[in-house]
């Protein structure tokens, strides 16, 4: 997994490197005013850690990783 940003340029995300052809992306809009659930760059690693684990197979339980946020956001 890698992480780059970009800016959304005519409707279109220009990103600040270049991805591979066929690349699966996760996009989080990074806008106060948007739909959705607010998250720090802390805990959206410590999801994107959870889905890495995940896709090998180690997994943890959804109330634990809502406890552990929810702890963080203390």
């Amino acid at each position: 997994m890698r992480k780059t940003r970009g800016r959304v340029e005519g409707k279109v995300v220009v990103l600040e490197s270049a991805l591979p052809d066929g690349a699966e992306v996760d996009v989080v809009v990074r806008d106060a005013n948007a739909d959705g659930v607010d998250v720090t760059d802390e805990e959206w690693g410590a999801l994107m850690e959870a889905a890495a684990g995940a896709r090998q197979g180690t997994v943890v339980d959804a109330s634990t990783v809502l406890a552990e946020l929810s702890r963080r956001r203390r």
